[in-house]
């Protein structure tokens, strides 16, 4: 069991423990389940708009956005409401995938940090999707309520509509109606953190949906400076690590780059042409960054196919798909540290708020779902 500091300093652990080619991987397949259902459900909803797939490939490729303003920001295209639907079930698919994986790379961390290496990937997302419930119905939860809180102040508009009597209303309930305003706030305060810690809290507890959430709402409310510090503390971490190991990753593309460019430089270079014309990010028009680090078209990261003939096409085409899975690595890494960094200050916060230690094996055991505690006995019984 590794020795742990119970502070901040033990944030610096994510960036090791997130090097690692089972965590990578595990996020790489989580990002590339997520962005497929992302893209073919984003494809979809244009299609159903009757906007032509090629037309949409030619302005996304691979990472398309839902833009109304598709040609430029002065032409708008009449986009269906049931495309926006088909749009926001894209988005909803690639957040359940990334809550799911988040659960199993927390569960995998702690069997590690509880001093198990070995712990199998199939294990930790079988485990994840078991606790699929909870992941779903936890954040949900803040969300309902700040709705049904919504709808209350939307009557008391109703009312106040009314004369003289709507008017006496609104005056009586000018304090509660604040004092809800504010709880909303709190509210949406809680789903925000609860994306990132209910992954860990279902990856560790055997809590259900409001037991998990109650965890989430004592995190804010007894420790929320440590939680936020750490959290702030935690994205740096995570920002500098991926770019440290992306400016790596691009010098040694550069280098393999250069060797092979060697006896054949310019069929080298039409084929290495395949990567940024294939990786190229175009923004959507609502994007603060539309202009700002985008081209006319919103369009960076951007390169033109230089290939010539069937076989540099194809290899250009393969290329590309190197290029993304390099890209997944790098980006791996920084999801990967993010996640690790998260378990550990779940960890930290619990031993401040609780005094528990929940890396060793009898807190454990304590948390864990039954199941699992009857799996690891019938494990332990037939050795």
């Amino acid at each position: 069991m590794v020795t742990m500091h119970w502070n901040y300093r033990d944030l610096f652990r994510a960036c090791r423990l997130g090097f690692s080619a089972k965590k990578i991987w595990m996020q790489s397949v989580g990002l590339v389940l997520g962005g497929v259902g992302y893209t073919l459900l984003t494809y979809l909803a244009y299609l159903a708009s009757g906007v032509p797939v090629a037309a949409v490939w030619e302005r996304f490729t691979l990472i398309p956005f839902f833009d109304p303003y598709f040609a430029s920001p002065e032409a708008t295209i009449n986009l269906h409401w049931w495309s926006w639907i088909i749009w926001g079930i894209g988005i909803l698919w690639f957040l359940a995938v990334a809550l799911v994986t988040a659960t199993a790379v927390a569960k995998v961390t702690i069997e590690q940090l509880k001093g198990d290496d070995f712990f199998e990937v199939k294990e930790a997302f079988r485990f994840a999707l078991s606790r699929f419930g909870v992941l779903v119905a936890a954040p949900l939860m803040p969300v309902l309520f700040a709705g049904l809180i919504t709808v209350l102040g939307l009557i008391l508009s109703l009312i106040g509509a009314i004369p003289v009597f709507g008017d006496l209303m609104l005056g009586l309930f000018a304090i509660p109606a604040f004092a809800a305003s504010l709880f909303v706030v709190y509210l949406l305060v809680v789903f925000v953190f609860s994306l990132f810690l209910v992954p860990v809290v279902a990856g560790l507890t055997r809590n259900d949906s409001f037991d998990t959430l109650f965890e989430v709402f004592s995190c804010v409310g007894e420790q929320p400076w440590r939680l936020v510090v750490y959290s702030v503390v935690l994205g740096v971490l995570s920002i500098l690590a991926t770019g440290i190991l992306g400016w790596f990753t691009l010098v040694a593309v550069k280098y393999g780059s250069g060797v092979l460019h060697v006896f054949a430089p310019a069929k080298i270079a039409n084929i290495a042409s395949g990567g940024p014309y294939y990786l190229r990010l175009s923004l959507p028009s609502w994007c603060p960054l539309y202009r700002l680090f985008g081209a006319s078209d919103g369009t960076f990261l951007s390169g033109e196919l230089l290939a010539d003939g069937v076989g540099q096409n194809i290899a250009a085409l393969l290329v590309g798909f190197a290029a993304y899975a390099v890209l997944l690595f790098v980006i791996g890494y920084g999801a990967a540290v993010w996640n690790t960094g998260m378990t550990l200050i779940f960890a930290i916060l619990t031993k401040k708020k609780d005094g528990k230690n929940l890396f060793e094996d009898k807190e454990i055991d304590e948390l864990l779902p039954e199941t699992e505690i009857e799996e690891t006995g019938t494990k332990q019984g037939s050795c």
